[in-house]
């Protein structure tokens, strides 16, 4: 029940960023909600989750949306690989974020759990998706067969 309401919380939650994007919101109002600016976000999540500059230097070439980065970034640390293998899984083979942690034996509704509560401990409001990234994000959305491609 527990794994149902964290998924159904996330999905809320992504729906309604993407809702405030396809809603209009101005270039000025794509900053976090707490006010933070996408490097202060940035800044904000390598500090707190512990991400490497060049894992974060490298999700924010990959044209992902912040909250898209950070589930990226955070599958990527807890497998111990480099965020790079995770962009490829996400964006070339259509892996779902299960279809990752799978791959890696992450327990995937105890990563999302742990993400959803230090975002909120901390008080992090990742920053509204821009129209490039919800076109980027989309396009990862593709399901293909688990390990097509590779």
């Amino acid at each position: 029940m527990k794994s149902r309401l964290a998924r159904a919380s996330i999905g809320f939650f992504l729906l309604c960023l993407s809702t405030a994007l396809f809603a209009g919101a101005p270039p000025a109002a794509i900053t976090a909600g707490n006010g933070l600016s996408r490097d202060s976000y940035y800044n904000n999540i390598s500090s707190v989750f512990g991400f490497s500059k060049a894992d974060i230097t490298a999700i924010r070439k990959s044209g992902f949306s912040p909250d898209y980065s950070l589930v990226l970034l955070a599958i990527a640390k807890k497998a111990g690989v480099p965020v790079d293998k995770m962009i490829s899984l996400r964006s070339e083979n259509g892996y779902s974020w299960k279809d990752m942690c799978d791959e890696y034996g992450i327990d995937y509704y105890a990563l999302m759990d742990g993400l959803e509560k230090t975002l909120i401990d901390k008080n992090i409001i990742p920053p509204l998706a821009t129209a490039g990234e919800s076109k980027r994000n989309a396009a990862s959305n593709r399901r293909h067969k688990k390990g097509a491609g590779q």
